[in-house]
């Protein structure tokens, strides 16, 4: 516990990293050829997830899934 707290006193906060959670569409068009595109971005995991279950995924024609990304900010 002392070394943690001399380690957060020097200054190193990267234990505390925000972490981002963005909803991506990935989508297959002709030739094997892969679009991604963000759709939105969350504070927490389960937002993400509560977003993916509102979505209607029967909206397009094309070949198409959601994915949820972890990125640091």
């Amino acid at each position: 516990m002392l070394n943690e707290v001399t380690r957060l006193t020097k200054g190193d906060f990267s234990k505390f990293k925000e972490k981002k959670y963005q909803v991506e569409r990935v989508r297959f068009l002709s030739l094997g050829v892969v679009k991604k595109g963000v759709v939105a971005t969350f504070n927490t995991r389960d937002k993400a997830i509560d977003f993916l279950n509102g979505l209607d995924k029967r909206s397009s024609d094309e070949e198409s899934y959601f994915r949820i990304k972890e990125i640091d900010r």
